[in-house]
């Protein structure tokens, strides 16, 4: 309303009919929203189970305990994150939400969701370049 006024035409109606059908139709999109991401992920989920497994059958032994050490050492970096560098990168990388999506839920800026972002994916360059020397 704010963004367009001039959006109400009162012939076609009352104005607090208006403010419902918009309140409506903003709550709707955000449920389909919602819904949508959820489908994604849990198809994102099941797609890189699936992938896991076929690769894990494609592999030696000697390349599969390779994969498994590497997935360790990542776990590892990770859970030496600070909270609030381990929770925006878990947001981005794990629940594919968007930056503007993780300042939402997380009440912060967007700049200070990206630097988050950005320092953690740094500090984890960091501690896997000293893990793999």
């Amino acid at each position: 309303i704010w963004r367009k006024p001039t959006g109400f035409d009162p012939e076609r109606g009352q104005f607090h009919t208006y403010l419902f059908t918009l309140a409506r139709s903003r709550a709707i999109d955000r449920l389909r929203s919602t819904t949508l991401r959820t489908n994604k992920s849990n198809a994102a989920a099941r797609s890189v189970a699936a992938e896991r497994s076929t690769a894990a059958a494609d592999l030696s032994p000697a390349r599969m305990a390779l994969v498994v050490e590497r997935r360790q050492m990542v776990r590892e970096a990770i859970e030496i994150l600070d909270p609030e560098h381990r929770h925006a990168l878990e947001l981005a990388y794990f629940d594919g939400l968007t930056h503007v999506e993780i300042a939402e839920q997380l009440s912060m800026p967007l700049g200070t969701v990206k630097t988050r972002i950005r320092q953690a994916m740094q500090i984890l360059r960091h501690q896997l370049k000293e893990l793999n020397e």
